[in-house]
């Protein structure tokens, strides 16, 4: 089922299946049909806006990810930075002991099906912000939410 969210990023989608949430998307417009967050929505709901708030560091939300073991490898070193830290692409490609691979691993970032909750807004380029599958004005935005300083 897909809900809505609005928050101070804009609206966000949320897709659940089975109590689990498989994906969150940033929204550039108002959804045409609004569905109010129900049942585990609403714990899902509750906990984005308490980050959003800066009430909330760390989710504990059932989440499902479909995604490669390459895939898989990168956005579990990311659920691993520290909110109110950052890692380039390069130090996630060494930690998962694929040196050489940041671009490949800017590719998986870029796929992670639940920004925020897994915090691919952490990971940064070596020589600033990189990329941010929700627009860049959204991964400055959460970096200022947990005063990271680029």
């Amino acid at each position: 089922m897909l809900y809505h969210l609005q928050t101070s990023l804009g609206w966000i989608g949320i897709s659940i299946t089975n109590q689990k949430v498989v994906r969150l998307e940033f929204l550039d417009e108002p959804p045409r049909q609004q569905v109010k967050p129900e049942n585990y929505a609403s714990v899902v709901s509750e906990q984005l806006q308490s980050y959003f708030q800066g009430n909330l560091i760390n989710f504990s939300l059932q989440i499902e990810l479909k995604g490669t073991n390459f895939q898989h490898q990168v956005w579990t070193e990311c659920s691993r930075i520290p909110y109110g830290k950052v890692v380039t692409y390069s130090d996630i490609a060494r930690n998962i002991g694929r040196s050489g691979s940041a671009r490949a691993v800017g590719n998986a970032v870029g796929a992670n099906p639940l920004p925020v909750v897994i915090p691919c807004h952490r990971v940064v380029a070596k020589n600033g912000l990189g990329g941010f599958s929700g627009g860049l004005w959204r991964k400055e935005l959460l970096h200022r939410l947990e005063d990271i300083d680029i």
